[in-house]
């Protein structure tokens, strides 16, 4: 983790040759499992670290490959409800370019509802 703050996070992800794909691109799941992993701790800094939410939908939009380098990714909470928040998350290449765009929704494990 880079940064944090009241609902998000940003976080740095390693270039590592095990992250690539054939053709030296980095595998489209590494975009998917950063952008989780921040909105996750962007929605802890909100409801604290012993919060149970999961994450309910994802949707990814792939924009731009990145080959052999690191990048970030920034996790933001766009609103908060009692049992479910709802987020962005964006992977930037190191140079700002906008590599995926990612909409979350996150649920709290067991609750019903009204």
């Amino acid at each position: 983790m880079t940064a944090a703050s009241d609902g998000a996070c940003s976080l740095s992800v390693p270039y590592l040759p095990h992250f690539e794909r054939p053709g030296g691109i980095v595998s489209g799941q590494v975009f998917v499992l950063a952008a989780d992993v921040a909105m996750w701790l962007a929605i802890k800094t909100l409801r604290g670290l012993d919060d149970p939410s999961v994450t309910g939908h994802m949707t990814t939009d792939f924009l731009q490959s990145v080959r052999g380098e690191a990048f970030t990714c920034k996790g933001i909470v766009l609103k908060l409800g009692r049992r479910t928040a709802f987020g962005t998350a964006e992977c930037l290449s190191l140079n700002g370019e906008l590599l995926s765009h990612h909409t979350l929704t996150y649920v709290m494990p067991g609750a019903t509802q009204q």
